[in-house]
């Protein structure tokens, strides 16, 4: 996905952060895996526009630690949603 593309999705980052918690409100998800899932999508959903600035002034972001920690951060952040479920 181009760099340029990803801060208008993250409107919908927040949306599933709404999703959860109102399945949780209904009782239809548990609470220890909808805040955490939530938080974390939020989390890597806020920072993802520095991100893209950062890549957008320079290319050679990609390679630099807070970029690779974010892609990690958002990783964990599914690995965790999805070990929560099991």
């Amino acid at each position: 996905m181009p760099a340029t593309g990803q801060p208008p999705n993250q409107p919908s980052t927040a949306k599933g952060c709404d999703s959860l918690s109102s399945l949780y409100a209904h009782g239809i998800l548990p609470g220890l895996f909808a805040f955490p899932a939530g938080l974390g999508d939020m989390a890597v959903g806020f920072v993802a526009p520095w991100i893209v600035l950062g890549l957008i002034r320079h290319p050679f972001f990609a390679t630099s630690r807070r970029h690779v920690l974010w892609n990690i951060m958002g990783i964990v952040d599914l690995v965790v949603s999805v070990f929560m479920v099991i």
